[in-house]
């Protein structure tokens, strides 16, 4: 199976803002394969990619969110323990 395409269309259809547009230009040009290499760059430059939870079908976005929500409690805990000793 070949990766997916994120494209500078696909931005503006689910509107983003035009700085992160610009940003998306500026590092991929007009399109990017989504592949885990792709998603660091763009995280590395500051693309946020919060948007893309709209591209997910509801049965995706449901384990999306249980593993999301699992990751906070885990994270906060620990942070939390960390504070209190």
């Amino acid at each position: 199976m070949s990766a997916p395409i994120i494209t500078l269309d696909m931005l503006r259809q689910y509107d983003t803002y035009s700085d992160q547009q610009e940003l998306f230009v500026a590092t991929f040009g007009q399109s990017a394969k989504l592949t885990r290499r792709n998603w660091a760059r763009a995280i590395k430059v500051g693309l946020s990619v919060s948007w893309m939870e709209r591209l997910l079908s509801a049965p995706a976005l449901a384990e999306y969110v249980k593993a999301r929500d699992a990751a906070l409690y885990d994270a906060l805990v620990a942070d939390l323990a960390e504070v209190a000793a």
